[in-house]
């Protein structure tokens, strides 16, 4: 079921009604997905991040995070869910597209299960693909899900993706952070290509808290044998532990160490997160 919210103070969310928006067809849209119930604060962080990415497409975003907020609440709330807001344009047809002030907008919301918590860690395919304009969470996934499958296929849980640079800089849904003895490492999303994921953000700053040091850096499939652990990170999973990966080309995945020293960090940011979200 998806709904449209309104821009308006104290009006009633929509539902959709008649043909899917040639927008969304195109992958022209931005979203955001968090598990519900959400603290205003962890939700003020999601929804800017929204705007922004909405407004850099040329979008237009008269929501403010007041009315989101009041719909979310309408529509679902104390229910435990997740929750998809995607923003898309109106009308993609030319005579729209070429003219020069942001275009009119919908606000979808969508929510699914909260998928079942899970401590098993992952096994995870390295492989070399191309996602356009990863900086943006924009509509267009049909790379990540393409290798995922395949990954899944496989029997393996993930996909890590190397940039044009051969550094992995990301999962298919997911941040990634490695573990040594000097702290944790992590893709620069500007320089190295991957989303600024919002519970990336919340890991480093945990990090920060914890005075656990933390150096953004993509590594190559190379250098991560050295690394002595590593672990995905987004809004729904939160953080999952990574056991092994396959190198590009083999799909038997290699083990990572682990030494107890990487379990006890793991751990505490593990942790440290589940109490930050528990605020929610």
């Amino acid at each position: 079921m998806l709904w449209r919210l309104p821009a308006e103070v104290n009006a009633a969310p929509l539902p959709w009604e008649g043909d899917v928006p040639p927008a969304l067809l195109w992958g022209y849209s931005v979203f955001t997905t968090f598990r519900w119930p959400l603290s205003l604060p962890r939700l003020r962080t999601h929804v800017q991040r929204l705007q922004a990415h909405a407004t850099a497409l040329g979008m237009d975003f008269p929501w403010t995070l007041e009315t989101i907020q009041e719909s979310l609440s309408h529509l679902y709330s104390d229910t435990e869910t997740v929750i998809r807001l995607t923003v898309l344009p109106q009308d993609v047809r030319e005579e729209t597209l070429s003219k020069p002030h942001p275009l009119p907008a919908h606000l979808w919301a969508s929510c699914r299960p909260l998928p079942p918590e899970s401590s098993t860690p992952l096994q995870v395919q390295v492989v070399s693909y191309t996602r356009p304009m990863p900086q943006f969470k924009h509509g267009n996934y049909l790379s990540d899900m393409y290798h995922y499958r395949q990954a899944r296929q496989n029997g393996l849980d993930e996909v890590l993706r190397l940039n044009e640079a051969g550094h992995i800089v990301e999962a298919a849904m997911a941040n990634v952070f490695w573990i040594n003895e000097q702290g944790l490492w992590t893709p620069q999303p500007e320089r190295d290509g991957c989303l600024p994921g919002i519970t990336r953000a919340e890991v480093i700053s945990i990090a920060n808290t914890l005075g656990v040091p933390v150096q953004e850096k993509a590594l190559t499939p190379k250098q991560v044998q050295a690394m002595q652990g590593g672990f995905l990170t987004n809004a729904v999973g939160g953080l999952r532990k990574l056991q092994a990966l396959a190198p590009p080309s083999a799909k038997t995945p290699v083990a990572l160490e682990w030494p107890q020293s990487a379990e006890v960090l793991f751990q505490t940011l593990k942790h440290a997160y589940l109490e930050l979200r528990k605020e929610s």
